[in-house]
């Protein structure tokens, strides 16, 4: 979600690691997450620094920020720096499924895979469940970042064009605390190229 929002005008965005496992931090105006509303499917969640623990980004519709003042009927109770709204993946109508790999520095492995229900019978019923998998070495000092997580989503339409909407997340982390270095280690660092803390 914060790689959607980072090129939007008075929105900066900071993350911890490389990989993006450690969630980050958004500033706007010059407020920070903390001052915003975020939400999901219009639910309150929690700030920028879990966003990456409640959806993964290919389950994501639209994510939207309204900047300044906010309205009355937006369920945030601070939120001077304004709202952030992400809309999860509305279950295809005919069966599939998607998958994405991704592959990079710091011994970065990523793989997701969606499966699409499709719709149930005559039910008004469709689903859609994914699974991702992400690994990779902390950019700094010694140490693996491991997430593992799980998306659910279903929707009920009925005849009458109203419609229900379920959603569910499952995520197990494990983060290491970063290791920063000392004055003569990241000397060495920037004229060698030799890292430290690494095992």
């Amino acid at each position: 979600a914060l790689d959607y929002i980072q090129n939007l005008p008075s929105i900066s965005v900071s993350t911890t690691d490389t990989s993006g496992i450690q969630g980050g931090q958004i500033q706007n105006r010059g407020l920070t997450d903390s001052d915003m509303g975020l939400l999901i499917d219009g639910a309150p969640a929690q700030n920028a620094t879990y966003l990456t623990e409640d959806i993964d980004s290919e389950n994501l519709d639209s994510v939207s920020i309204l900047p300044g003042s906010t309205p009355v009927d937006v369920p945030a109770t601070a939120a001077a720096g304004g709202v952030m709204n992400e809309v999860t993946h509305d279950p295809s109508h005919k069966f599939g499924g998607m998958t994405d790999f991704s592959y990079g520095t710091n011994n970065l492995s990523r793989e997701f895979l969606r499966l699409e229900s499709g719709d149930i019978g005559n039910t008004g019923v469709r689903s859609f469940l994914s699974f991702s998998n992400t690994h990779a070495r902390t950019w700094v000092g010694a140490g693996i970042n491991n997430r593992r997580h799980l998306d659910f989503g279903m929707r009920k339409d009925w005849q009458n064009g109203s419609f229900a909407r379920f959603f569910l997340s499952w995520n197990n982390e494990d983060s290491v605390v970063n290791n920063y270095p000392t004055a003569s280690q990241f000397y060495t660092f920037k004229h060698t190229g030799q890292s430290y803390g690494h095992t």
